[in-house]
């Protein structure tokens, strides 16, 4: 891959907390903290510059972080293949153990920050932080 000195532009909308594995089927998999999948706050606020809480005490947009892992795959780094949503809060643990704290929230207010993602003997594994609801 070319040495750049100044950021290099992977794909439309934000991401933060990316995270980037490369797996045996020689593609780099990409995933991260981003808003849910079709949500059009994202191109009111292309940055995200709201964090909830903090955003709400300095009169800031509330964040548009999303419930859902989204993945990206490349064979280069450069151009990035969209490949869906493998993941969402309403599928893990938290909401099949306390079904009644995510039934009486707004899925609005359901974030999920920061995955990963790992190949384990041929399967994916999504490690996320949990919501706090």
């Amino acid at each position: 891959m070319k040495q750049h000195n100044r950021a290099v532009y992977l794909k439309e909308g934000w991401i933060r907390d990316p995270y980037i594995c490369l797996c045996e089927d020689g593609f780099y998999y990409l995933t991260g903290t981003t808003p849910t999948y079709g949500d059009t706050c994202e191109a009111g606020d292309p940055y995200n510059l709201g964090l909830d809480h903090v955003s709400r005490k300095m009169g800031l947009k509330p964040s548009i972080v999303g419930y859902q892992i989204r993945v990206w795959r490349s064979p280069d780094l450069a151009e990035w293949e969209y490949l869906g949503e493998p993941f969402s809060l309403e599928k893990g643990y938290w909401a099949r153990q306390f079904p009644d704290a995510f039934q009486n929230k707004s899925k609005k207010n359901w974030l999920l920050w920061a995955p990963e993602m790992y190949r384990v003997d041929g399967k994916w594994v999504f490690v996320h932080t949990s919501p706090n609801l």
